[in-house]
């Protein structure tokens, strides 16, 4: 009996390495106050989006959602990234970056696959280079620019999470060794 325990802790400690070693990207909420030094103050921009973060910078994004003063733009939660290549001045597809502080982004998230597409409705850009964070809707006509940014109005933090599997797991594989161990003890 003993034996069988061992292999079932060990089993399980194995598991809950390879679910750890393939973990997903993280969930992550984000928001702007515009200031209003261009035009559109008191608009906010929230949203979504899921990531990798390394130091200041979250890249690799998915599933992006945008909302201005709460209206969802078109096509949230597969909103594209774009991003701008800083050295020509041209858009790309894909490549987007958002930073913690908002002192590094280079994102454009849009409801079409820009510039591939050109036939956007509803767009939000930060671009740090340019100093410059504008949204606009051609649904509903709302525009708000800042230039230059309000770094204090920018805010990215971690979603709450749900517990990992991983984490799970070993709480589970844990709990089955105290009961087994004691159900031995009775004997």
């Amino acid at each position: 009996m003993n034996k069988l325990i061992k292999k079932l802790v060990i089993a399980t400690l194995i598991g809950a390495l390879g679910i750890g070693a393939a973990q997903a990207s993280t969930a992550y909420n984000f928001s702007y106050l515009f200031a209003g030094k261009v035009v559109g103050g008191g608009t906010t921009v929230t949203g979504t989006f899921m990531g990798d973060a390394n130091g200041n910078l979250i890249s690799n994004l998915t599933n992006i959602s945008v909302a201005v003063n709460g209206v969802n733009f078109l096509g949230n939660g597969s909103l594209f990234g774009s991003s701008l290549d800083t050295n020509t001045g041209n858009w790309r597809t894909g490549g987007a970056v958002v930073s913690f502080d908002g002192t590094e982004n280079n994102f454009l998230f849009v409801d079409t696959n820009y510039p591939d597409e050109a036939s956007m409705i509803n767009f939000f850009y930060s671009i740090s280079a340019w100093d410059q964070i504008t949204t606009f809707s051609f649904a509903t006509g709302l525009s708000a620019s800042d230039s230059p940014v309000a770094t204090k109005n920018w805010s990215v933090t971690q979603a709450n999470n749900v517990p990992e599997p991983d984490s799970m797991l070993l709480l589970g594989a844990g709990l089955a060794g105290l009961f087994f161990r004691r159900r031995q003890a009775s004997r």
